[in-house]
């Protein structure tokens, strides 16, 4: 996902930064791409000690529930 790997280059090239964001990517020239999912949804970014996880809520929009789209995770739905 490129998104992902964008966050991933913000964390190596700033190893204090706190959190990462669609905004700070943008800022600094990593990304420009969607601002938002396949559902005109926000992004969530789970950052931590240079590895960054972007999830989208799905189709439902919220979430935690088993359509969250996750790189190299399946689907819960059944």
């Amino acid at each position: 996902m490129r998104l992902e790997r964008a966050a991933e280059e913000l964390f190596a090239g700033h190893p204090y930064a706190k959190h990462c964001s669609i905004d700070g990517l943008v800022k600094h020239g990593l990304y420009d791409g969607p601002y938002s999912d396949a559902w005109d949804q926000g992004f969530r970014f789970e950052c931590t000690r240079g590895r960054v996880r972007v999830t989208s809520a799905g189709a439902d929009g919220h979430f935690g529930t088993c359509d969250d789209i996750r790189p190299n995770v399946r689907s819960a739905c059944r």
